[in-house]
């Protein structure tokens, strides 16, 4: 075996470094992220799709936060007590809108399986937006 072949098949058994964003998590303007990870050994079916989903739970509170705080104002407003019907709503809301939810990154370490996802704001709003538009005509038409 040649040196360079030698050398190439080494260097792509390396283990990859850990990422930094499995101990602070990405932020950059105009994007939700959300990471997720599970603990090995993994007893369930899919780890990464665990992991996944975990990483799309953390990316829907962030949401969860800002839809539940605007709602609430509203509500607070109008001096009405409705804390269980505003988190079933929110809740169902950001569910809804998760389509477009990219794959980052995901890693694998000795103990663990970790996942990063993001979510374009603009693109979860015009979504919002979309449905909205449509639930009206629907209603209309």
């Amino acid at each position: 075996v040649s040196p360079i072949l030698f050398f190439l098949i080494i260097m792509s058994c390396a283990s990859r470094t850990e990422p930094e964003w499995i101990i602070s998590q990405p932020k950059a303007e105009g994007y939700w992220f959300g990471t997720g990870s599970v603990k090995k050994p993994f007893y369930g079916d899919d780890i990464r799709e665990e992991a996944r989903n975990k990483a799309l739970s953390d990316l829907s509170t962030q949401i969860s936060v800002k839809v539940s705080g605007t709602f609430k104002r509203v509500v607070t407003e109008h001096n009405l007590s409705l804390d269980d019907l505003t988190e079933s709503i929110t809740e169902i809301r950001v569910k809804n809108n998760l389509t477009h939810v990219e794959n980052i990154d995901e890693y694998e370490s000795k103990g663990r399986y970790y996942f990063l996802v993001r979510l374009s704001k603009a693109t979860y709003y015009e979504t919002i937006e979309k449905k909205r538009r449509n639930a009206v005509k629907t209603a209309l038409g």
